[in-house]
Order: C-alpha cells, then structure tokens, then sequence
C-alpha cells in the first residue's frame, strides 16, 4: 500500500486552461496548453 504525505515547494509558475465543458475535451484543451508552452519557451518537466 502507497503512503500519503504532504510536501512543502517553494513557489512557482503553474500554467494551466481554466474551461467548463466535457472530460472528451482534455485532450484538446492539454495540446493548446502545450502549444502555449512551447511557442513561448517556457521550461516544463
């Protein structure tokens, strides 16, 4: 069995898509997402 914990992170960017709509749009909405990132050079892991 997997153990919970809580971790502490220093502050940082978080991108993301704020939309209401249908789980089958995910995928859309995480390929725009990515597009963002990429055409402004933003560093991801």
């Amino acid at each position: 069995m997997e153990e919970i914990a809580i971790i502490d992170v220093p502050a940082q960017r978080v991108a993301g898509i704020k939309k209401t709509g249908k789980y089958t749009l995910i995928p859309e909405l995480i390929m725009q997402l990515a597009g963002y990132i990429i055409g402004n050079r933003i560093a991801f892991a």
